[in-house]
C-alpha cells in the first residue's frame, strides 16, 4: 500500500510539496521618490495610523491640498512600481504599505537655473531682426 501512495501523482515526499507551494515574493530594491510621492506616502501612513485603515483616493486628494484625483493616482501608481505599496483592485480602500516612508530616499529636485541673458540696444536689435527674419521664412515655405 505505500508503494501506491508513493505513486500518488503529487508524491509523499514533504520538501516536494513545500518548494511547490512556497510563494516568495521577489524582493525588489526601493527606487527612490519624488518629493509629492514621498508627501503621499507619508499621508497614507498617518491616516492609517490615525484610523487603522487605508484613506480612500479622495481622502488622500484633500490631505495633498489637490484638486486633481488623477494626479493622485499617478502618485499612487509610481508608489506601486516603486515598492511601497500594494493596491487591491476592485476595493475602495484597496491599499497596504509594504515599505515605510522611513525606508525611501527623495530624489532632490534641480533648482531652476535661469540663464542671465545680455540685452543691451544692439542685441534686442539683432534678436528682434531675427525673429522677423525667421518669420519671413516661414511665411514664404507655407
Amino acid at each position: 500500500m505505500s508503494a501506491a501512495l508513493n505513486a500518488f501523482p503529487f508524491g509523499n515526499d514533504s520538501t516536494e510539496r513545500d518548494s511547490a507551494h512556497t510563494h516568495e515574493r521577489s524582493v525588489v530594491p526601493l527606487r527612490p521618490l519624488s518629493p509629492r510621492q514621498m508627501d503621499a506616502l507619508v499621508a497614507i501612513e498617518r491616516y492609517i495610523e490615525a484610523r487603522g485603515y487605508p484613506p480612500t483616493v479622495r481622502e488622500i486628494c484633500r490631505m495633498m491640498g489637490l484638486a486633481s484625483l488623477g494626479s493622485v493616482f499617478e502618485h499612487m501608481r509610481a508608489l506601486v512600481k516603486k515598492g511601497f505599496l500594494e493596491l487591491d483592485a476592485g476595493e475602495r480602500r484597496g491599499m497596504r504599505v509594504i515599505a515605510p516612508s522611513s525606508k525611501a530616499a527623495v530624489i532632490q529636485p534641480r533648482p531652476l537655473v535661469r540663464a542671465k541673458v545680455h540685452l543691451c540696444a544692439k542685441c534686442r536689435r539683432e534678436i528682434r531682426e531675427q525673429a522677423i527674419a525667421l518669420g519671413r521664412s516661414r511665411r514664404r515655405r507655407a
